[in-house]
Parts: C-alpha cells; structure tokens; sequence
C-alpha cells in the first residue's frame, strides 16, 4: 500500500513538472486591434438582427401556437 502511495506521489510530482515546463514553452497570445471595421459592422448587425426582444418572442411563440393548434 504505501508502495502504491510513494509510486502515485512520484507521478503526481513528475506530472507536475512537466505542466510547469509546458507552461513555460507555451506561446504567448497577443490582442490585436481590429481593422476590418467593415466586417465588425455587418457581424455587429447580424448579431443585433438576432437579438429579440422579449415581447417579440411572445408574438412567435403565440403565432407558432397558434398554428399547431389549428391545422388540419
């Protein structure tokens, strides 16, 4: 049992080395400011097209409803 344990500690210690090391080589990613407005207006666009407003999604909701309940 406290083979077990020593064994387990050891590859829980080596692990831990190796993410530290890891962690060292990893890249660094930098920010870079955006500039291709043109593509930043039409995403900003089609996400605000997205967007719905509450009582909106009641309307669908009613229409959608509305539409199961009274087709053939």
């Amino acid at each position: 049992m406290q083979q077990q344990y020593k064994e387990t500690k050891d590859m829980l210690v080596q692990e831990r080395e190796t993410a530290k090391k890891a962690a060292e080589v990893a890249p660094v990613i930098k920010e870079v400011p955006v500039i291709d407005t043109e593509l930043m207006n039409k995403l900003r666009d089609e996400n605000d097209k997205l967007k719905v407003r509450p009582e909106h999604r009641i309307h669908h909701f009613l229409v959608l409803l509305s539409s199961v309940i009274f087709s053939p």
